[in-house]
């Protein structure tokens, strides 16, 4: 079982992240942190103290994958994927009901392999964003593996932006703080 959840957690990571190139990183101390969107402002993450931003993309048109950590990395990451529609044609590509199906459907990929029976949806919402989340267990993680996973997508202006956030035992207060720096997301637009 855990590598059934090793691998569908592979498969929500690279869904929710295009490239693994990193181009740039960032050391954080209590600051806010801006993210250069090609043709599309910029995204802004209050960063805790101590914490860490690297910046990587797979082409100079494409969405960034922020990678954050606090610390130990085996005992806590997060993965955020600010995504804009490509075709400009799209008003829901970002609407609560695509986000909340998105995430459904990356809850449900999860479950076989999670402690909980069910992976209820729990909405999320801030100053700018509205979305939602889901919380899974491994049911036993190999070393080096996490064991805890919050998941999923909130609307931020005419952006989609997913995320994941891993921790193990000892890394609670980082994964609360990860997701109120989703809460916590601003948008500039130029």
């Amino acid at each position: 079982m855990a590598a059934e959840f090793r691998f569908r957690l592979r498969l929500l990571l690279a869904a929710c992240a295009l490239s693994l190139a990193t181009i740039g990183a960032g050391t954080a101390a209590g600051t806010v942190a801006q993210v250069e969107l090609p043709g599309h402002g910029a995204i802004l993450l209050p960063l805790p103290d101590g914490w860490r931003n690297v910046v990587g993309r797979s082409g100079t048109n494409e969405p960034p994958r922020i990678t954050l950590s606090a610390g130990n990395r085996e005992l806590f990451m997060a993965i955020i994927v600010p995504r804009w529609d490509p075709t400009g044609r799209d008003p829901n590509h970002n609407s609560r009901l695509r986000l909340r199906d998105l995430v459904k459907q990356a809850a449900d990929a999860v479950k076989p392999a999670a402690v909980e029976r069910e992976l209820p949806l729990v909405q999320i919402t801030g100053g700018a964003v509205d979305g939602y989340y889901f919380s899974a267990t491994a049911k036993s993680p190999k070393p080096g593996e996490f064991r805890n996973l919050v998941s999923g997508s909130v609307a931020l202006g005419d952006l989609a932006v997913a995320f994941s956030i891993l921790s193990n035992p000892g890394a609670e207060e980082e994964a609360r703080q990860g997701l109120e720096l989703i809460r916590d997301l601003q948008r500039l637009t130029r």
